[in-house]
């Protein structure tokens, strides 16, 4: 905050600095000062605010200028960082990228010409989705200011795209308000990454694990062609288990971890696995989910904090009858929408996509599983090309929010040559 407001209020020179004097602006900054400064009848609104809940307003100063309060949860590890940020905000502040803050004129109360400070009304805020990324090659020098701007612009996701490098999150402390980490790389496609390193021929799978058990894979008689991996199989779900196990092990900052299909429309067609998606109504994502569902179960007791993630893509997206459990959360692929119109628009069916969103959501929650999405509103053929959803994202997350949705992999065009993207979406997908 103070680095910030050194941004917005340059210190002038004594003679440049507006002669009538002005009563003092007043931060009550943190939970124990706003506690203290609170009456009773508003102690409650310090209550039930999660990591990234917080309360700001403004409060009668008496004789005093006005006095705002920024507070998180006791304890949160975001809470007051986005008070402080949504109250800049308010002020006008806007981090457009790593380098490049926007500050308005610097308001009267805090010796300026700018606008007065505006009165807010005294209330909670929260997120409307627990998980917001966006994929992006930082342009950034550093990957600390990289961070720090995705702080500010309120994502809660680092990815680290190598499974096996040394324990990850190092910047991502407490002092930076702690965050989700997802420990396992690139989040779609780890079916065969997730092998480790080693001989592969082409795109197909690893040629060790492939030459030892056919039976994990489809085809299994093709080692060139990428397919995917046969989930009914319970040895294979032992080695997936283990395997995650090891990798979570080296990652103790990882809260995310994703197990995902390859990026094709196949799915296994063993007599085994065919066996298991009738049974799960028809759905190649039945197989999957008791998958995640046994993995997730064997690991929780060694790592309550993490969460199973995957994809219900292509060939994977109707839903099943297996409900996923509270660790695991769904990403629904958006792939087939058409974001030049809203999800709201009656005429807008997105190829089935509202309707499987709502069936995934009901389903989630049977067992408390979280359903996210993956939302394509880019263009893959050219990432810098602007795209129409600028008229309806916002539109599109409040109505995620509103069928319950709890978060968003937003994948978006529109970036700069240097890798940033417009601001737009950061601040619509994070407020």
């Amino acid at each position: 905050l103070q680095s910030l407001l050194s941004g917005l209020c340059p210190r002038q020179p004594e003679s440049a600095r507006p002669r009538t004097p002005q009563s003092p602006t007043m931060l009550l900054l943190g939970y124990a000062a706003v506690r203290r400064a609170l009456p009773p009848s508003g102690l409650p609104l310090l209550s039930e605010l999660g990591d990234e809940g917080f309360v700001l307003g403004s409060l009668s100063a008496g004789a005093g200028g006005p006095a705002y309060v920024l507070s998180g949860g006791e304890g949160a590890a975001r809470g007051t960082l986005y008070a402080v940020y949504e109250w800049l905000h308010q002020l006008g502040v806007r981090f457009y990228a790593w380098d490049e803050t926007h500050f308005p004129p610097c308001p009267a109360e805090l010796g300026g010409d700018g606008a007065a400070l505006p009165a807010l009304p005294l209330q909670q805020h929260s997120a409307p989705l627990e998980y917001r990324y966006m994929p992006v090659a930082p342009s950034s020098p550093t990957m600390d200011e990289h961070h720090m701007w995705l702080l500010r612009s309120r994502f809660n996701v680092v990815e680290d795209e190598d499974w096996y490098a040394p324990p990850n999150g190092s910047w991502w402390t407490a002092e930076h308000g702690g965050g989700w980490t997802n420990a396992i790389g690139f989040p779609e496609a780890t079916s065969y990454t997730i092998f480790g390193p080693g001989p592969r021929n082409g795109s197909g799978p690893p040629l060790k694990y492939y030459n030892q058990n056919r039976e994990w894979f489809w085809p299994n008689n093709n080692s060139a062609v990428d397919g995917q991996l046969c989930f009914s199989n319970a040895s294979l779900v032992s080695f997936l288990t283990e395997r995650v196990r090891s990798i979570l092990t080296k990652q103790p900052n990882a809260t995310l971890f994703s197990l995902s299909v390859l990026d094709n429309k196949l799915f296994c067609q063993t007599p085994a696995e065919l066996a298991v998606i009738a049974a799960e109504g028809g759905s190649p994502m039945g197989p999957l989910m008791r998958a995640l569902n046994s993995i997730g179960a064997a690991l929780e007791p060694d790592f309550p904090h993490v969460t199973l993630v995957t994809l219900a893509y292509l060939s994977f997206t109707p839903p099943p009858k297996t409900a996923p459990r509270h660790n695991v959360a769904v990403r629904v692929c958006s792939v087939s929408c058409d974001f030049g119109r809203p999800l709201s628009d009656p005429t807008n069916s997105c190829d089935g996509f509202k309707a499987e969103v709502d069936s995934w959501v009901a389903l989630g929650k049977q067992n408390g599983g979280r359903i996210w999405v993956w939302n394509y509103e880019a263009d893959d053929e050219d990432f810098l090309m602007p795209w129409p959803d600028y008229r309806t994202v916002g539109q599109n997350v409040a109505w995620y929010a509103e069928h319950g949705v709890r978060g968003v992999y937003e994948e978006t065009s529109y970036m700069s040559p240097g890798g940033d993207f417009a601001p737009l979406k950061s601040y619509i997908i994070a407020r």
